[in-house]
């Protein structure tokens, strides 16, 4: 075991409710045989008896005499993480998203012996995973088999919490149907798969709603979901009601006190909310609980997020609405518990008026903004410090890990933390920088921060890559003083490739992506990927080193894209025709070795759909949940539209908010864009005439607004992607790139 720095903990976490009231060995060892029939075949899971879960969660490992593995725990996700930490440990083994490394251990082959037997106790018992968003940046077009993969990393990784929004279409429907509507009404009403988070969030309501027939397999595998998630001891956070009424309530129930919630980006309606004062409002909240309880059974987790991110409260109170809103669940589920997001806000009003030993509060931010420190550790409500990491499942390699450990650390020991009873996992979307989440997750279940996180890390890539490198540590130290020494505001970093054209100081795809630019050097990025390199023959059958030297190359062509766009500006505001041909050529030339990183290993040519950075794959995911014609052309459209417009009209504040540099995406949308740009303004350069940029964007709307994508990839493979990226950063080595940009935008999404 690596050496930690032990904690020392408050006797705080009583007022917690029990989470697991049985332990279930065969469930673990159910979850052990789908990683590897062998090697479960040499494991026994046993219950450990006496040590209640609400004050510490903990497992053992130990060899028995006759060369099995013995797992104990005192809960099942006690069970299953302790199993993970010895695969990791013990056999070199890791799983992440995107990518992972099970050995194939042959029949009679015996496990590595534990030497003597290893007691882990971690103070850290809520382990919570999931925000909104990642349902549908990420999930929208997960099946069971995607589903049941998931729910197993979670398992191995430790959480037993994790919010779940599959199927909720189903009780929103039934719910109001006792209050005048009908089936068909409230369907029209809903958002699609992709847009729907956003919907219980309170952000907007009818964007595409989604065909009843949808609507029931979403049902169907939501209960599927929740009923794996019980079985390994994971509770699943359902909604809870707040208020959220569908339009024209007030036709239907005039005397109803309804609260207009504005607008949100984008040029989207919120929901209406009715105030939780109204006489129509128990009534409703209990109708809600009640189907939903009859579609999925019994819940003791509900999340509610009135004015999450934004909205008015004109006429209420917040901290009122909130016990009103707590009331209303208790007096349906007497042991549940409200989660709420902190987000914006600390929301103290609202938990200082409620019932704090049934809230949760998610410090929804806590790796780069925390409100910890600014309300007094939550005041005595439990809460839980969260790593938030990546927006709009933008891709880009960035991280702070140590300052992640230096973030928990200050959090774990402070005077003033007050309840922090466990920590969570709630990025916007994931499949992307596996090293931050692993990190986390080994804090949570060891329940301490590493002391030194060159150690840890070393034991990160034996895991990774199956076997100790020297060569390679010596590339992650360069990562660790790079790409993994920050983290951006509203992070990660934008390149310029998915950005929408123009001229200017600088540039991002997304509107309230981060101003900052990248603060280190390619030619020391560089460095690291020219020791990937050497390594090629050696780890090319391990898909983590494919991912890992894939996604190093991408980022080495995300920064070369700022600084191929500081030539073009600089030739531009020079009217230098030659150079900006020049650099235009360049820029162009990015997206296909964007596409290239991905089939530099010719014996695996399915890398980009393995890693989920493809276009073909989520497309073909998403016409998968479809059984019909008209359901896989509507899905189809869903998909495209949320990781290119995001709304159906292009030219808003939404645009590429959700960008990818998948293959496909990136040279069929991003790169004809580009060329559009560019071929305008090398015609304004040779007449002499002014760019008109309002013409331009006119013109991209319509491209944009008309695009689709093809069916089959057309990619420009470069064969040595590695080192035409090398030449380029030669080229514009010393480029000026803007490094004194405000980084002072709101946090997140505000009313427009």
């Amino acid at each position: 075991m690596l050496k930690t720095l032990p904690l020392v903990f408050a006797a705080l976490l009583a007022t917690c409710v029990s989470l697991f009231a049985q332990v279930n060995p065969a469930a673990a060892a159910a979850l052990a045989k789908r990683i590897s029939p062998v090697i479960a075949g040499n494991v026994v899971f046993e219950a450990l008896p006496g040590v209640p879960a609400k004050e510490k969660i903990v497992y053992e490992l130990e060899s028995a005499p006759n060369g099995k593995l013995i797992v104990r725990g005192n809960t099942t996700v006690a069970l299953t993480s302790g199993f993970y930490q010895f695969l990791k440990e013990f056999c070199h083994v890791q799983i992440t998203w995107g990518a992972h490394s099970v050995p194939a251990l042959k029949k009679g082959v015996s496990l590595p012996k534990v030497p003597k037997k290893i007691r882990v106790e971690s103070p850290l018992v809520l382990r919570y995973a999931y925000n909104y968003c990642t349902h549908g940046y990420t999930m929208s077009w997960w099946d069971w088999s995607d589903w049941e993969k998931e729910i197993d990393w979670l398992a191995l990784h430790g959480f037993n919490l994790a919010l779940v929004i599959q199927g909720q279409e189903s009780v929103w429907q039934n719910t109001f149907s006792r209050f005048g509507y009908t089936k068909e009404e409230m369907r029209r009403w809903l958002c699609a798969p992709t847009h729907m988070p956003w919907q219980f969030m309170g952000n907007m309501e009818a964007m595409m709603p989604p065909p009843q027939s949808i609507i029931d397999k979403r049902t169907k595998l939501g209960k599927a979901i929740v009923a794996r998630m019980r079985e390994l001891g994971i509770n699943p956070v359902l909604q809870g009601y707040y208020g959220m009424v569908p339009h024209g309530f007030k036709g239907k129930h005039p005397a109803a006190q309804i609260c207009p919630q504005g607008g949100w980006a984008g040029g989207q309606r919120r929901p209406d909310m009715l105030n939780p004062g109204d006489p129509l409002f128990a009534p409703i909240a209990k109708a809600f609980y009640e189907e939903q309880k009859k579609i999925f059974g019994k819940c003791l987790y509900f999340a509610a997020d009135p004015f999450h991110e934004g909205g008015s409260s004109a006429g209420m109170d917040r901290g009122t609405v909130y016990r009103q809103v707590q009331d209303a669940m208790l007096s349906f589920e007497p042991e549940a518990t409200l989660v709420k997001q902190c987000w914006q806000n600390s929301n103290a009003e609202m938990f200082n008026a409620g019932k704090k030993d049934h809230s949760l509060a998610l410090d929804l931010y806590a790796d780069r903004a925390p409100f910890w420190q600014k309300c007094n550790g939550y005041s005595g409500t439990p809460w839980l410090w969260c790593l938030l990491q990546n927006f709009g499942g933008n891709t880009g390699t960035e991280g702070d890990l140590q300052g992640l450990c230096d973030g928990l650390k200050k959090a774990l020991t402070a005077p003033t933390r007050g309840k922090l009873v466990g920590v969570g996992i709630v990025p916007e979307g994931t499949y992307n920088n596996p090293v931050i989440f692993e990190l986390l997750s080994d804090i949570a279940v060891r329940g301490n921060v590493p002391e030194n996180i060159d150690d840890w890390l070393a034991g990160y890539l034996e895991s990774r890559y199956g076997k100790s490198s020297q060569t390679l540590t010596a590339a992650w130290k360069i990562l660790q003083e790079t790409a993994y020494g920050y983290t951006a505001k509203e992070g990660p970093i934008n390149s310029a490739l998915p950005a929408r054209p123009h001229f200017g100081k600088f540039i991002k795809a997304r509107f309230w992506a981060s101003n900052m630019a990248v603060p280190y050097k390619n030619e020391e990025l560089l460095k690291a990927l020219r020791i990937f390199d050497s390594q090629k023959n050696r780890f090319a059958r391990k898909s983590t080193f494919r991912y890992d030297y894939a996604d190093l190359q991408r980022q080495l062509i995300d920064n070369l894209s700022h600084a191929i766009y500081a030539k073009l500006n600089e030739a531009w505001i020079a009217k230098d025709k030659a150079a900006f041909s020049a650099a235009s050529k360049d820029f162009l030339r990015l997206f296909a070795l964007c596409d290239s990183r991905f089939s530099q290993f010719p014996k695996y040519k399915n890398d980009a759909a393995l890693f989920s950075q493809s276009l073909e794959k989520w497309l073909a995911d998403a016409q998968k949940f479809g059984s019909k014609k008209a359901e896989k052309e509507y899905l189809s459209t869903c998909a495209q539209l949320l990781i290119t417009r995001w709304v159906p009209a292009a030219g808003t504040n939404l645009d590429d908010y959700a960008f990818r540099e998948w293959t496909g995406l990136t040279t069929d949308y991003y790169a004809k864009r580009w060329e559009m740009f560019f071929s305008e303004a090398q015609k304004s350069l040779s007449t002499g005439t002014p760019f008109d940029q309002k013409a331009f964007n006119q013109k991209l709307n319509a491209f944009e607004n008309n695009w689709r994508a093809p069916a089959k990839q057309r990619l420009k493979i470069i064969p040595d992607s590695s080192a035409e990226i090398a030449k380029l950063v030669k080229k514009y080595a010393g480029t000026q790139i803007s490094d004194n940009r405000p980084d002072d935008s709101p946090l997140g999404i505000q009313d427009r």
